[in-house]
This record gives C-alpha cells, sequence and structure tokens, in this order.
C-alpha cells in the first residue's frame, strides 16, 4: 500500500467497518507495507470501527493522519458483548505522524503488541508513538525509541493512556 489517501474521511489505505451486531469484519495482515498513506481524518494507512485486526511482520513507514492515529486508528462503537482484539506482533511503526497518537491511536480495544519498533514517530498533542483510550493493553518485548509529543502542553511522548482499562 503506497501513497494511498483518504482526502474525504478516515482510512488512507483501508477502511473497515463493522455495520452491526453479529457482522463484524475481520482484518488479517501479514508482511504488508503501508508507506506515505494519509488521511484528512484519522486512520493514516487503516481506520476500523469494529472487526478485529490481526497483523505480523508489517511496516508502516510515513504515514500521516489530519487527527488520530499515523499509521492506525480504531473505535470500538459495537455493542458486541465479546472484546474485539488488535494483536500487532513483529512490526515496524516509523515516521509516522498525526495530531494525537503520531502511529497508533486504539480506543475500546483488547490490545497486544508484540516484539514491535515504534520509532521516530510524532504527535502534535498527546502520544508520540500511541494513545491509547479504554484499552486493556498488554506490552511485551516492545522498543519506543525517539518517539515525541510537540507541543508545550502534550503528554506521553512516547505512550499516552487514558481511560478505563490499562497495561
Amino acid at each position: 500500500f503506497l501513497y494511498c489517501s483518504a482526502s474525504g474521511g478516515p482510512g488512507g489505505a483501508i477502511y473497515l467497518e463493522s455495520m452491526s451486531l453479529g457482522d463484524r469484519a475481520d482484518l488479517l495482515l501479514d508482511e504488508c507495507l503501508f508507506s506515505t498513506c494519509s488521511s484528512t481524518s484519522s486512520g493514516g494507512a487503516i481506520w476500523m470501527d469494529g472487526g478485529n485486526l490481526e497483523d505480523s511482520s508489517s511496516t508502516f513507514i510515513g504515514n500521516h493522519a489530519a487527527k488520530k492515529g499515523g499509521a492506525i486508528a480504531t473505535i470500538n462503537s459495537s455493542t458486541e458483548a465479546r472484546a474485539v482484539e488488535i494483536s500487532l506482533a513483529d512490526n515496524l511503526l516509523k515516521y509516522n505522524t498525526a495530531s494525537r497518537g503520531g502511529a497508533l491511536a486504539l480506543a475500546g480495544y483488547q490490545v497486544s503488541l508484540t516484539n514491535s519498533t515504534l520509532a521516530s514517530n510524532g504527535a502534535q498533542s498527546s502520544g508520540g508513538a500511541a494513545m491509547l483510550f479504554n484499552c486493556q493493553s498488554t506490552l511485551k518485548d516492545v522498543i519506543f525509541y525517539h518517539n515525541k509529543a510537540e507541543d508545550d502542553d502534550s503528554f506521553g511522548g512516547a505512550l499516552f493512556l487514558a481511560g478505563l482499562g490499562g497495561v
């Protein structure tokens, strides 16, 4: 996925929305490249509302979102009783930018981030590399390197956690 863009909404390369209870769309990615994708909204490369994401050995480099999640942005507006999950393993997220959550802006998911590197990502506001809101998160063997939240009143140069949930 190279030089993809969404000028009217979220998801520069991929837009995934689960439409109703029981019709959940899931996404499985393996060894994909997302480079120089952009959105005038959120999710420079990927935007998801509901559904599961499993991604291994992918690279997200140089993506941008005007609002949240330079590489990936999610919201879970589903009313399903079962949890929705995001699993990222062996990924590289580098040089991604957004207003909030330079590489990742995830809300309302169970998040597993393993053996991955988030480097040189930037956000104007909070979460230079990642912003996790109302997420139950597991981070294992993750490297956060040279990420930055730019504004004087910003928080979490590497990671910003808010709401219910924990790490």
